[in-house]
C-alpha cells in the first residue's frame, strides 16, 4: 500500500471512530472503544481532546454509567494525558527506576482517591492493574508530588459501603444459615437506628 493510500485509509478510520464517539445512540462501551482506536491511530489533537473529554465525562458520571465503564474510561483517559516519549539518556538506570516507582506510587494513590471520592466505595478488583503492570510508563519528565491522602471521612464511608455490600451479598447467599441472616439483619437495623457501625 502506498503512503498516500495508507494515509487516506487512516484518515477514513479516524473519521469513522469520531462518528461513533459522537453518536449518542451508540453504547458507552462502544464509544470508549472508539476512543481507544483514536489513541491507537495517533489521531489529530482535536480528536484526542474530544476523546479525552468524553472519557472524563463517563468516569465522573456516577449516576448514569456502570462502574466497569467508568473504570475503563479512567484508565484510558490517563493514556491521553501525555505522549510517551523516550526519556533523556542522562538519567542513570537507578534514577529512572526510582522516578518510575515514585510516579507509579503517586498515580495509584491519585486514582484510588478519585475512585473513593466519586463512588463512595472501595476500588473494585483490577482498578490499578495497568499501573502495577511491568509495562507501566511514567510521564516523560519530572518527579511527582507527594501521593495524596484519602480524607478519613471518605475512607470510612467507602469501607462502610463495602461492608454493607458484603452483608447484602451474604443475605442473598443460599449458603448463609437463617441464624446468620437474622444476625446480619439485626446489625443493619442497629446501624440504621444509630447511624454508626457496630
Amino acid at each position: 500500500m502506498s503512503g498516500k493510500a495508507q494515509m487516506t485509509s487512516t484518515t477514513r478510520a479516524i473519521e469513522t471512530l469520531l462518528h461513533i464517539l459522537n453518536d449518542v445512540d451508540v453504547s458507552t462501551r462502544q464509544r470508549i472503544e472508539a476512543c481507544e482506536g483514536l489513541l491507537a491511530y495517533e489521531a489529530p489533537l482535536e480528536a484526542v481532546i474530544q476523546a479525552r473529554d468524553f472519557l472524563v465525562a463517563v468516569f465522573e458520571d456516577g449516576d448514569g454509567q456502570t462502574l466497569p465503564d467508568r473504570m475503563d474510561a479512567l484508565k484510558l483517559a490517563r493514556r491521553f494525558e501525555s505522549p510517551k516519549i523516550a526519556l533523556p539518556t542522562i538519567h542513570t538506570k537507578k534514577q529512572e527506576t526510582d522516578r518510575r516507582e515514585a510516579w507509579r506510587k503517586f498515580e495509584i494513590a491519585e486514582r484510588e482517591l478519585k475512585i473513593v471520592v466519586a463512588t463512595k466505595d472501595v476500588p473494585p478488583p483490577g482498578w490499578d492493574d495497568d499501573l502495577r503492570a511491568g509495562s507501566y510508563v511514567p510521564p516523560a519528565e519530572g518527579w511527582p508530588a507527594e501521593p495524596p491522602d484519602i480524607p478519613l471521612k471518605a475512607l470510612v464511608q467507602a469501607r462502610r459501603t463495602r461492608a454493607d455490600r458484603m452483608q447484602q451479598e451474604r443475605l442473598a447467599s443460599p449458603d448463609a444459615s437463617p441464624q446468620e441472616k437474622e444476625a446480619i439483619r439485626a446489625s443493619i437495623s442497629r446501624r440504621k437506628g444509630n447511624g454508626k457501625d457496630d
